[in-house]
């Protein structure tokens, strides 16, 4: 769809939601729906039933699938334009087709803001060195050259403090912060693949602190409001305060481990480190959910991202075994244990996904040792990376290979 075909359908769909306000009865009380008063345009927009607020959705969700915009832009961003955008409607229908194309040339202009974001972390101890880079993070204790703006007095309390940097583009600050936080989350999972398992906190998002993320639009060159805390207390469910002691040491033996298995090449976007990347996000799934049924579907589903190809739908457990024993199996005997253990653990998942079975405690070496397996094959999917230049489809095709050597 080509910007003119985008505008008029935009148009088409604006003016349906115009006249259905419109047709509303005056002064209709419904306290089900939103309402919006705009005092610029001295214009109301009362949302009165279902249809309404779908063909709403509807135009926020045709924006977002426009030329990738749902990868630049918040789904709230999106909806308040389209809301400002009724608002001027309304008080001049005439001139609606004119709003529209000021809010696509906005987007559009808006599109490629660069943003830099920077989180104080717990449980990390750095130790003896600068920083770390890992994919499109940074991790090193904040010196104040690393503040983008002027007045650093506010941000004080950052320095000297282990804290997690990352530049991203995006049209909207809710986007950028969504951006930043699945980078740091793959970012931390990526640690706690080489490690053990510990689960660092970003301050103001996650756990304890009054902290914020700092969040600052480099292109604009000023900061925007930061998030608040959703929990001011971590607590189990017996109400009792959650401490997380556990802790990495970012050290130069850990960054020597992180550049043995070829960390420093996941940055570069290939078939391969977008594999990873996806694997990494369901094994930290895997590593944090407290459900063992979950943690098996997780882990089994980064054996699936790690070793099949996207058209490949039928005969998984059948390719999944085989592929793990040969990737990560030397001699007979262990490609034959590896090959029994992938099938234990797909019949284990068969019986969670088709018969709604839930994993007994008792049952939790099978959760383990699936695990064990997503760890060692996403390892040795990122140690192949850099040989393979990011080639996913060959990754697979040198295992598939090995049957017949």
């Amino acid at each position: 769809m080509n910007r003119k075909e985008f505008l008029n359908e935009l148009d088409i769909k604006i003016t349906n939601l115009y006249n259905m306000f419109n047709e509303n009865p005056k002064n209709l009380e419904n306290h089900e729906y939103p309402e919006f008063y705009s005092c610029r345009y001295h214009t109301e927009i009362k949302f009165t039933n279902d249809k309404e607020v779908n063909a709403f959705n509807e135009i926020v969700n045709f924006v977002l699938a426009y030329d990738k915009f749902h990868e630049i832009f918040s789904e709230y961003n999106i909806s308040e334009q389209i809301i400002q955008l009724i608002h001027k409607t309304m008080n001049n229908n005439k001139e609606s087709y004119k709003y529209i194309e000021s809010l696509y040339e906005d987007l559009i202009d808006t599109s490629n803001m660069e943003w830099y974001i920077i989180s104080e972390i717990d449980d990390i101890d750095i130790q003896n060195i600068h920083s770390v880079k890992i994919i499109n993070c940074t991790i090193k204790i904040l010196e104040s050259s690393d503040l983008p703006f002027s007045n650093k007095n506010i941000y004080q309390d950052y320095i000297g403090k282990p804290c997690i940097i990352t530049y991203v583009k995006a049209g909207d600050s809710e986007k950028a912060r969504s951006i930043a936080l699945n980078r740091f989350s793959i970012c931390f999972n990526l640690l706690r693949l080489c490690t053990h398992s510990f689960k660092p906190s970003v301050k103001g998002v996650i756990v304890l602190g009054n902290r914020d993320l700092i969040i600052w639009n480099n292109s604009r060159k000023n900061a925007y409001g930061t998030i608040k805390p959703s929990l001011d207390n971590l607590c189990d469910s017996e109400g009792n305060k959650v401490i997380l002691k556990s802790a990495v040491k970012l050290s130069n033996l850990l960054c020597a481990k992180l550049e043995k298995l070829g960390v420093q090449y996941l940055s570069t976007v290939t078939p391969i480190s977008s594999v990873v990347k996806d694997c990494l996000y369901w094994f930290g799934l895997g590593l944090d959910v407290t459900m063992e049924s979950a943690k098996l579907l997780n882990f089994t589903t980064v054996l699936e991202c790690a070793l099949k190809k996207s058209d490949e739908n039928t005969e998984l457990k059948q390719r999944i075994s085989d592929r793990c024993a040969f990737l990560l199996g030397d001699d007979y005997e262990t490609r034959v244990k590896i090959h029994n253990d992938i099938s234990f653990i797909y019949k284990e998942r068969s019986k969670v996904v088709h018969q709604g079975s839930m994993i007994k405690d008792k049952d939790r070496n099978t959760v383990n040792l699936a695990g064990s397996y997503a760890q060692r094959v996403l390892m040795k999917l990122i140690q192949e990376n850099n040989r393979l230049n990011g080639d996913f489809s060959k990754f697979i095709c040198e295992i598939d290979e090995k049957k017949f050597a």
